[in-house]
């Protein structure tokens, strides 16, 4: 069974990359598509993340289920 990240879960966000930061989920934007926003070629906004995680370090970062692992998993 996957796991699901939900509101208060200790995360690791962007693990194994130079992003990786660890944090607690604080928002779930829900499971909506979303889109990329562009006007004329100009790409103004990236479609949007499901997840607001609070970095230990004050952040905030926003990532998708796939960029979540729960903290102190080891990876696969």
């Amino acid at each position: 069974m996957a796991w699901t990240p939900e509101v208060g879960a200790d995360v690791i966000a962007f693990a194994d990359s130079d992003r990786s930061v660890t944090g607690k989920v604080v928002e779930d934007f829900g499971d909506s598509e979303t889109y990329p926003v562009d006007v004329n070629s100009t790409r103004i906004a990236d479609a949007a993340r499901r997840f607001a995680v609070l970095t230990d370090d004050g952040g905030l970062v926003f990532a998708d289920t796939a960029d979540l692992r729960p903290r102190g998993e080891t990876p696969a």
